[in-house]
């Protein structure tokens, strides 16, 4: 345990700041592209996590899976990000790279009892723009920048009271800054430069009702509720004129998280073949609630995603291809975004691999993650992106009588 705990802390400090980029997730007030975080292995098999089992690395949403850990799991997950946009014929490429998420997993009286803390970014974006511009009078730069970051820290229990069902509750806290800042700067001295700066810091907890069941051998059935958060957000307006603050102004305001809804099937097929698939929803038509909100957010979020895992086989003599896990899948998503009045849609192929180490007690697993973001009937609009997502699994025993 001692040599655990710290990696929590240094994990917790770090994955606030994750950041990835998109064009059409950069709008004032918005928040980002929502994140589905479902694990590396579930990544790997179409964002897959909320009815498949796994007693090694366990997932965010995946509570209901819990009750197959048998020893204290923390799992630290990070990610390479790099999106390139389109936008009425002018392109631009950003990348990123960083801390994802960790998950903490502790079983406690006979197995029936989990406790679990997670650690993910809900939403993110980080995006900037830069822009020259010369006159017969002056030359100076316009630079726009929006970052935004939205976490949400979970601490769950989990509970089964017979091996056909599981039971879970979540107290769900949710924490974030969106920065807008704009400034016009002048090369000449002559001219004063211009910045603006908008912030809202968000406040926000709820929770969250989740449940498991098994009834029919080989087929799983998970679906869960997260209901509608109580937030605030704080806004910071400040705008400076020749280095100095002329206007500061703070102010609290209600904000709104809406409730998310899950729900999610596999099939075991065999020995080392599982069949999954995920469907989320989300309702975003009145963005955050707050009186900037972004104009150009659409009705609703959406994720549906379905894939497949052949599991390594545990024999010695297996072939070396075999000896690890081998996964794919697909997602499509609708962003909750909206372009020109049109909604932005996601699609992606995963791939991804599991690599047992330490007998099978650990794994690293590895994800790529291909797609684009936009809409059919805009030709000369949309992203490309890759991301490739990485996660090690340890484990010890806490709270348990080693015999």
């Amino acid at each position: 345990m001692r040599r655990t705990v710290p990696y929590i802390f240094i994990v917790f400090f770090m994955i606030t700041g994750v950041q990835a980029q998109s064009y059409f997730g950069s709008q004032p007030g918005s928040f980002g592209l929502l994140e589905h975080v479902t694990g590396i292995r579930g990544q790997g098999m179409g964002d897959v996590t909320l009815a498949v089992p796994d007693s090694v690395s366990p997932s965010a949403y995946g509570i209901t899976q819990w009750g197959f850990i048998r020893h204290s799991r923390i799992v630290i997950g990070g990610k390479y990000f790099i999106n390139r946009a389109n936008v009425d014929d002018f392109g631009f490429n950003r990348a990123s790279a960083g801390l994802h998420n960790v998950v903490l997993v502790i079983p406690l009286i006979s197995y029936k009892w989990h406790l679990g803390f997670t650690l993910a970014p809900y939403s993110i974006n980080s995006i900037a723009f830069n822009r020259q511009y010369t006159s017969s009078v002056a030359s100076y730069r316009e630079v726009t920048s929006r970052q935004a970051n939205l976490s949400k820290a979970q601490f769950a229990m989990a509970w089964a009271p017979v091996s056909q069902i599981s039971i879970g509750v979540a107290y769900n806290y949710y924490f974030g800054v969106n920065t807008t800042e704009y400034k016009i700067l002048f090369d000449e001295g002559n001219f004063n430069d211009i910045r603006i700066q908008d912030e809202y810091r968000i406040r926000g907890s709820n929770l969250g009702f989740y449940l498991g069941m098994n009834s029919i051998p080989g087929v799983r059935l998970t679906g869960f509720v997260e209901v509608s958060p109580t937030a605030t957000a704080t806004r910071n307006y400040s705008y400076s004129f020749a280095g100095k603050v002329t206007v500061s102004e703070t102010a609290e305001e209600e904000a709104s998280i809406p409730a998310q809804l899950g729900l999610g099937v596999s099939f075991r097929l065999g020995e080392h073949l599982i069949i999954a698939s995920d469907a989320i929803y989300q309702n975003w038509s009145n963005g955050f609630g707050i009186l900037r909100a972004a104009t150009e957010v659409g009705k609703e979020w959406f994720h549906l995603g379905a894939g497949l895992e052949l599991s390594a086989k545990r024999e010695r003599r297996a072939p070396l291809l075999r000896r690890v896990d081998w996964r794919m899948g697909f997602s499509y998503q609708n962003t909750g975004y909206r372009y020109n009045g049109m909604d932005i849609y996601q699609y992606a192929i995963h791939l991804g691999t599991g690599i047992p180490f330490f007998f099978g007690y650990n794994r690293l697993d590895v994800a790529l993650r291909m797609g684009s973001r936009g809409n059919r009937n805009m030709k000369n609009v949309y992203e490309n992106f890759i991301e490739l997502n990485f996660g090690v699994s340890l484990g010890e025993k806490w709270f348990q009588r080693i015999r």
